[in-house]
């Protein structure tokens, strides 16, 4: 029932703006001297439709243009951060590794294993 009432008020909608297109585009026509009831007018009218519709297409093609260079950028963005973090990792890993041969050394100068038999 929900989806139903959805469905409607968008169907309703759309006509409205369509609607209003089209009154827009009478306007225009009749602003630019076409007689009520002329082929010219009919033309005038079918050729700014069409513009109108081209327009729109257009915007639409801008508007995911945007969207997809927005999502490239947060795609590098989060490539930027993944690189960072992986850097971080492995200075953090050659720290342990380096912290790790230090004490092996130091034990080694204690006396406190041999190398190879308790290090």
């Amino acid at each position: 029932m929900k989806n139903l009432i959805v469905i409607i008020f968008t169907l309703l909608f759309f006509s409205l703006a369509n609607a209003d297109i089209k009154k827009q585009v009478d306007n225009d026509c009749k602003e630019l001297g076409f007689k009520v009831g002329t082929p010219e007018l009919a033309k005038c009218k079918l050729e700014l439709l069409i513009l109108s519709k081209k327009m729109n297409l257009e915007q639409k093609k801008l508007d995911a243009a945007e969207a997809q260079a927005d999502a490239a950028e947060a795609t590098a963005r989060a490539t930027e951060m993944n690189a960072k973090a992986a850097e971080s990792l492995a200075r953090s890993s050659k720290w342990r590794n380096s912290q790790t041969l230090i004490n092996k050394g130091q034990n080694m100068l204690s006396g406190n294993c041999t190398l190879g038999v308790n290090c």
